[in-house]
This record gives C-alpha cells, sequence and structure tokens, in this order.
C-alpha cells in the first residue's frame, strides 16, 4: 500500500505542481499540537565576484519528513544557479530543477518502504551559485510543501531570506587617472585595502567635507594635507553600503593625542566581517530565535600615526559617529536594526533609523556592528495573539525578552520595578548617576539602575515619601501615569487633556491618575479592557505592558 502511495508521489512531484495534491492522495496534515516545523535559509554574508557560494535549506521541528518540494527565488543578474546537493537522504528521488527566470523548483523524496521518515533538525538541500557581480542581493524561499511518510502534505510560506553582499577582487594596482584610489593596491594587516586621499578629492559643503571611498577599500587615510583641506569640518566617509560621519571634535581630540610639533596621519579601518552567520539560530527551552544578517558588518578602529613613529588609537568619543548601513531590502524593518557584537558574540541592540533601504545610528564607541534582523518566537505566544506583532518587535529590539524556559507569559501580572525598567530600556535612558529617596530599593537589586533613572527622568515618584514598593504588581491608573511621566520626559510637551472618555468606570480611579488617563487615551497609548470600562485598579498584564510601552516608543 505505502509503495503505492509512493508510485502516485512521484508522479505527482514530476508534474512539478506547485501544491502536493491528487486523486487518492492525503490531504492536509490534521491537527496536533505538535510545533510547527521551520524553514530556514544559511548562506555566507560577503563573497567576492567569481566566488562560488552554497545557500542551504534547514528544517526545525520536522516530524516523519518524507519528501519536499520548494520554490527557492535569486536574481540572476547577480547570481548563475550551478547546482543543488541534497543532504536529506542518501536514498531517494530528486526531480531534475527548474529554474524560471531566478525562480528554482526543487524536490526530492526518500524512497522504500523501510526507510523512516526525518524528524527534527535537517539540512534539506545545498544550492550552489557563482557571483556574477558586485553588488547586495539576497535568496528568498517564498514556499515549501513536506509530505510525511504516511504521505500527509504540510504547505508553509516560510519567506525565509539570507542577503549576500557581492564585493570586487582586490585588484594589485589602482588607476593613476583617478586621484582617490587605494595606494597602489598596497596591503596593511594581510587584507587591508589602503585608500589614500587626494585633498583635491575633498568636496566641502555645508561645513562637511565629503570622500567617496571605492568598495574595495578598507583602510582609509587621511594625511596631514588632507586634514588642512578638511579644516574644522565633520568628515563624512560614503561608500555604496556604508556612509561615516566623523565629528570635527573626535578628530581634533585624536590629533591632540600627539607630542607637540608632531604631525600625524588619521587612519580609519573598516573591516568587512562575517560576525553573525546569516540563518543562524539559538534554542532556549520551548522558544526559538532566528538571526539573519541584513547588510554587510563592520569591524571599526580609528588611530593617528604621528611623524615621529609614535601610533593613538580611540575606542570612545564624547561626541557620538554616525553610521548609515544599506540594508537588504527584503528585511522586516521592525525585527531588523543595527546590534553591536561583542568579542563572546552576545549582540547588543543599537537601533537606528530607517529611510527606504538605510539604517542611521549614533555610536559612541568603535567595535563590531552588524545589521541583523531577528526573531523569537515563544511557546505560549502564537502567530494569532492579539500582542504577537509588538511582543516579537520588542524582543529584537531586547527591550523584552522570556521567562523561563521560553515562554514570554503575556498574562502574568507586572511589578512596579518590573514597569520602570521597561520605560527606560524602550526610552534607552541613559543610567543616572545621582541617588533616589526610596528605602525599599537596596542599591544591589536588579531593579535599583532603572528606577534611580525613572526617578531622575521624572517618570516615578513612588507610592509615599520614601516607598517605591517595587515588587508590588503596578494598576493600570499607576502604567497611566507613568506613561504621560515618560511622555513629558521624552519630549517635553504639555500632559494636559480636554478629551471626552467613553468609561463608565473612572469613579474608581484616583483623582491624581484622572489627567494622566485622560492624555495616555488620548495619545493612543491605552485602551480599556472594554469599550466603556478602563478597570483603573485593574493589575496590569505583560502583553499590555509591552503594548503601552512600543506605542510610546512610536509616539
Amino acid at each position: 500500500m505505502k509503495q503505492q502511495r509512493l508510485f502516485s508521489m512521484f508522479a505527482l512531484i514530476i508534474s512539478l505542481s506547485l501544491i502536493w495534491s491528487a486523486v487518492g492522495y492525503a490531504a492536509e496534515s490534521p491537527d496536533t499540537e505538535e510545533k510547527q516545523p521551520t524553514i530556514t535559509i544559511e548562506a555566507p554574508s560577503r563573497v567576492t565576484k567569481g566566488e562560488r557560494v552554497q545557500v542551504s535549506v534547514i528544517g526545525r521541528d520536522l516530524a516523519e519528513l518524507y519528501g519536499y518540494q520548494l520554490q527557492l527565488q535569486y536574481d540572476p543578474a547577480f547570481m548563475a544557479y550551478g547546482n543543488a546537493t541534497y543532504d536529506f537522504s542518501p536514498q531517494g528521488y530528486a526531480v531534475p530543477v527548474t529554474d524560471n527566470n531566478g525562480e528554482l523548483t526543487l524536490a526530492f523524496t526518500k524512497i522504500g518502504d523501510q526507510t523512516a521518515g526525518v524528524s527534527g533538525t535537517k539540512k534539506l538541500l545545498t544550492a550552489t551559485f557563482t557571483a556574477r557581480k558586485s553588488g547586495s542581493t539576497s535568496f528568498v524561499l517564498p514556499a515549501i510543501t513536506l509530505v510525511n511518510s504516511e504521505v500527509q502534505s504540510t504547505a508553509l510560506t516560510p519567506q525565509a531570506s539570507a542577503a549576500v553582499r557581492i564585493v570586487e577582487p582586490s585588484q594589485g594596482s589602482s588607476s593613476p587617472s583617478t586621484p582617490s584610489v587605494p595606494t597602489s593596491g598596497e596591503e596593511e594587516g594581510g587584507n587591508d585595502v589602503v585608500y589614500g586621499v587626494n585633498p583635491s578629492t575633498v568636496k566641502n559643503e555645508n561645513g562637511k567635507s565629503m570622500i567617496e571611498l571605492p568598495a574595495s577599500a578598507t583602510q582609509i587615510k587621511l594625511s596631514p594635507e588632507v586634514l588642512a583641506a578638511i579644516g574644522g569640518n565633520n568628515v563624512v566617509l560614503q561608500s555604496e553600503e556604508l556612509t561615516i560621519e566623523l565629528p570635527s571634535s573626535v578628530l581634533n581630540a585624536l590629533i591632540a593625542q600627539l607630542p607637540n610639533g608632531v604631525t600625524g596621519t588619521i587612519a580609519f579601518t573598516m573591516k568587512r566581517v562575517d560576525a553573525v552567520k546569516s540563518g543562524s539560530s539559538s534554542e532556549s527551552g520551548s522558544s526559538h530565535s532566528t538571526v539573519v544578517s541584513r547588510g554587510q558588518a563592520y569591524d571599526f578602529s580609528l588611530s593617528i600615526q604621528g611623524s615621529d613613529g609614535s601610533k593613538q588609537s580611540m575606542t570612545t568619543f564624547q561626541e557620538p559617529i554616525t553610521m548609515r548601513f544599506a540594508a537588504d531590502a527584503a528585511a522586516d524593518q521592525g525585527l531588523t536594526g543595527i546590534y553591536y557584537v561583542r568579542s563572546d558574540g552576545a549582540l547588543e541592540y543599537i537601533g537606528g533609523e530607517w529611510s527606504g533601504n538605510t539604517l542611521t545610528a549614533d555610536i559612541h564607541h568603535f567595535s563590531t556592528y552588524a545589521v541583523l534582523e531577528m526573531k523569537t518566537d515563544y511557546s505560549d505566544v502564537p502567530a494569532n495573539h492579539w500582542a504577537s506583532r509588538v511582543i516579537a518587535e520588542l524582543s529584537a529590539k531586547q527591550v523584552v525578552k522570556g521567562i523561563g524556559a521560553g515562554e514570554f507569559r503575556p498574562s502574568q501580572l507586572v511589578t512596579r520595578a518590573e514597569f520602570a525598567a521597561l520605560l527606560v530600556r524602550g526610552l534607552k535612558l541613559e543610567a543616572a548617576t545621582g541617588t533616589q529617596p526610596f528605602t525599599d530599593v537596596q542599591s544591589g537589586a536588579w531593579h535599583a539602575s532603572d528606577v534611580n533613572t525613572a526617578y531622575a527622568s521624572g517618570i516615578v515618584k513612588g507610592r509615599s515619601g520614601n516607598r517605591f514598593d517595587p515588587n508590588a504588581t503596578i494598576t493600570r491608573q499607576e502604567m497611566a501615569v507613568m506613561l504621560i511621566n515618560a511622555v513629558q520626559a521624552k519630549k517635553e510637551e504639555q500632559t494636559t487633556s480636554d478629551a471626552k472618555l467613553p468609561f463608565q468606570d473612572l469613579n474608581e480611579a484616583a483623582a491624581w491618575a484622572l489627567p494622566s488617563i485622560a492624555k495616555s487615551y488620548e495619545l493612543g497609548l491605552v485602551k480599556g479592557r472594554a469599550a466603556d470600562r478602563f478597570v483603573p485598579q485593574g493589575e496590569l498584564m505583560r502583553a499590555e505592558a509591552a503594548q503601552a510601552v512600543y506605542l510610546l516608543m512610536n509616539l
């Protein structure tokens, strides 16, 4: 019987239909409590023109997988398809690949009655391409159909993707007709392509000195003659995929490190690195986080070489340096941002403002930075949960995180200290150095710095003169007051309101909370728990807190 069904499957695959369906063929998989399979793509984030590029399709949480059919999209202008290797099983049948102007259809099934299906995590296939020209491109997997050992099919639309940056090979020499070029193809430190700026190519406009960079440059040198041409301007270094604005105060502070009477050449280095492998993931209990590279990652450094042979470096800056990264057009902008990559691989969200497909952020120290898309799945926050998108975006921005074994616990109550911490993280408030008056906030407590910062910013005032009550559950009316205090700290605007409220239970609210409830409702920061009930004394839940902070961040 199974052999007959397999023959039907072969015939169906060979037809290359987009949906695995036929008379006598099993219908959709029945509803179960098993986790939904997830499909991701892994690819190198940076390759050289002419280099072979291997793209892997990975399946996770598979259940008795026996065969599959998928579509893999690529841009033929940037990539040339070569072949596919099916890592799924040593025993099986692969249908000849079709390529419809950049959309590959690939299908494979195991064979044999005694061959068991595959469960868990498995590489399904590896497709090999050749990089054709420099630029940014991406691979996208829009659809896949999975067939289990009982010949039951499941159609998924993962929209998985991986961004790849293609660069030109280092040229060995520079063009004499172009003044600002890598200096004779010189390489320092083994891999640095040095770009010696010619003073005549510096364009001064509106208090900024603009310098165009070739795509291959990894180190830019500003000689004393170039620094003289720059004068007191900020320096803007521009390439196709990156723009860096160095404030004049930073350059002057670096020059000031040299001994008196000594001139120097400033070196700005931006080494391309594979900080995070595209499609990498991490597991934690019943949660799953996927990190996808959405732009080239760089390791930055800034130094000056003195005419006396001395060398000084600068890694932190009083005035921030502005970075503009080109990002993959396929990026989910709500889940994508600039991250600082620590030496141990840990990620710290920096953020960034979107303009088209460009992300801009200010940084105060140099190290490794990358444009990453991060998606965290919680076992208790299904896709149809009313706050699922908000929780996903705040998780990517590291404002909220899970609790316990991969759960978010959206209905769990929130303490006053927890909500104060959410506001501090959501608004990216700098830690306050002063002291707060609350005797029940111990200096060693996890929330001490956040409460102190929230107090210094005027967001919290305590339940009495010297009592904050950090572990008490926060009420919805207290939430409204903290939100409006945060609005005032963020935007310095008036917080009074003449809004007419639809709630019939405001007689239960404290008089001191009513103005904040009205203003927060007018600003769209809060809603009632019913059309006519605000429930001011109700205790705040984690999903509600996430929604309120998200709306405040986007106000």
